[in-house]
């Protein structure tokens, strides 16, 4: 999440709420009233989802960051490297 603030040239980054509470339903609103662009990823977005900020959201007002969001996915701390080549070290003691 610090990386995803430190790199984004939006004003605001929200983590995704999945299993608690509400989760997203009671956030999303809040969020999306009168809001300017909002950016999504629309193919990996729950129709449910999808639906919602459809609802709230002006068709014009939504940007597809699904590359530049790849782009950033694929920068790793040393730390993600280092449990990344943990879990392959795991993953070969067991074979």
């Amino acid at each position: 999440m610090d990386m995803a603030e430190a790199e984004a040239v939006v004003d605001q980054v929200e983590a995704w709420n999945d299993g608690m509470g509400k989760e997203w339903r009671e956030a999303l609103p809040a969020l999306l009233n009168g809001s300017g662009p909002v950016a999504i990823e629309p193919e990996q977005m729950p129709a449910v989802v999808r639906n919602c900020v459809d609802s709230l959201v002006e068709r014009k007002q939504l940007f597809d960051v699904t590359n530049i969001v790849a782009e950033m996915r694929m920068v790793k701390s040393s730390e993600e490297l280092q449990l990344a080549r943990h879990a392959a070290q795991v993953a070969m003691a067991l074979m």
